[in-house]
Formats: structure tokens, C-alpha cells, sequence
């Protein structure tokens, strides 16, 4: 029928515009990691309290943030902590699970959960966000490098791209 054909084109043409997309990008050098991963930072990490901090529901994006993390920032999983974001229906144990095999950090990484109990919004976004949103936070313990310096530093670099 026309509106399998129509639907075949489409599929067709989006794969190829992907792989296009993937050939014009390249491959990845350092650089374009610490620019990708403060990009990120810009738009989806918190700026306040001079913490280094991002919330993302999508767990490429927060793959993304853990290889920067670790590659950029030459930090290691004791110093980098998560804390999850979910929904009353949430079951926490298989939350962990995915988000533990998403970041490769162990249980001690995890911080107490955050559950929203809030009704109307349970209702609203039920089965939108299975393994709510996590939260990954960087701390110094016990090397200053990596707490507040490394926050004030990621200020000096967005401030070299915002000027």
C-alpha cells in the first residue's frame, strides 16, 4: 500500500541521514570531548554552590557525562557520586541496577534516594521516566583538585567559550 511505501522511504532516509550524520561528525578527538562535555554542563548541569553536578533522564547523555568525567577530568569512581530522582511506583532496586550498568559505579556510589510522592505527579508522568533521573555529582574526597577547584576551573573554561 502507499502508506507502507511512504513509511519504507522514511525509515530509509532517516537511517541514512544518521550514518551521514556519524560520517560528517568523525571521530571523536579529546578536545571535542571536553568541548561536547561542557556544552553539556552548560545546559543541563547546576551552577550553584559551587558543585559540579548533572540531572539527565537519558542514559546517553549521562554516559556521555561519565566518560567526560573520567576522561577530560581524569577523575576515578571515588569521586564521583549519583543519587536517584524517582516516582513512588519507581522500584528502586531495578532503578539501581540500570543506572549502576549505565555509569559502571558500584553500590557505595549511590547516595540515598530521592522519591517524589507528589500525587498528581506520579499520575501525570507514570511509565514516562522508568528509572527517573539520575543525579551525578563530582567531590573532592579527600583531593581539593577535584571539588570546588574543578568547579571554579569549569567556570574559566565556559568562560573562554561565553565571551
Amino acid at each position: 500500500s502507499y502508506g507502507l511505501l511512504k513509511k519504507q522511504q522514511r525509515e530509509d532516509e532517516t537511517k541514512r541521514l544518521i550514518e551521514k550524520g556519524r560520517e560528517e561528525v568523525g571521530t571523536i578527538l579529546k578536545r571535542d570531548l571536553w568541548m561536547a562535555g561542557l556544552g553539556l554542563w552548560l545546559g543541563e548541569g547546576a551552577k550553584t554552590n559551587e558543585q559540579l553536578r548533572l540531572a539527565n533522564s537519558d542514559p546517553r547523555i549521562i554516559q556521555l557525562w561519565m566518560r567526560w568525567l573520567r576522561e577530560v577530568c581524569d577523575l576515578n569512581d571515588q569521586n564521583i557520586t549519583v543519587r536517584m530522582h524517582l516516582y513512588s511506583d519507581s522500584d528502586q532496586s531495578e532503578c539501581q541496577d540500570f543506572w549502576s550498568s549505565v555509569t559502571g559505579l558500584g553500590e557505595r556510589s549511590f547516595r540515598k534516594t530521592q522519591i517524589d510522592t507528589r500525587l498528581q505527579k506520579v499520575k501525570g508522568k507514570k511509565g514516562n521516566l522508568p528509572y527517573g533521573t539520575l543525579h551525578v555529582s563530582v567531590v573532592g574526597n579527600g583531593n581539593p583538585d577535584f571539588g570546588v577547584r574543578l568547579f571554579r576551573k569549569m567556570n574559566g573554561w565556559l568562560s573562554a567559550i561565553l565571551a
